[in-house]
């Protein structure tokens, strides 16, 4: 883990590449600090940025999207396989 000191006002930038292979730029800003800190974030388009804990449900819930898809799945080959009447 890198940790950075920032003042109010100044930023850090992380350099990713896109999906043409050309560097692409996301700013992370110190807005104010003191006991709690304020952050800006500016990410290039289609770059999703989210708080930890709302990221951890969003992986949870396509977890368990994934896992009824294959039972889904499962059972529409259980059918399939059964004698045709």
């Amino acid at each position: 883990m890198l940790i950075i000191t920032r003042r109010p006002g100044e930023a850090f930038v992380i350099e990713v590449e896109g999906a043409d292979g050309a560097p692409e730029l996301i700013e992370i800003k110190l807005l104010e600090g003191g006991s709690q800190a304020r952050l800006g974030v500016s990410a290039p388009p289609g770059c999703k940025v989210w708080r930890n804990e709302i990221y951890q449900t969003v992986l949870e819930n396509r977890q368990a999207a994934s896992g009824k898809s294959a039972d889904l799945r499962s059972l529409l080959t259980s059918l399939n396989d059964l004698p045709q009447r």
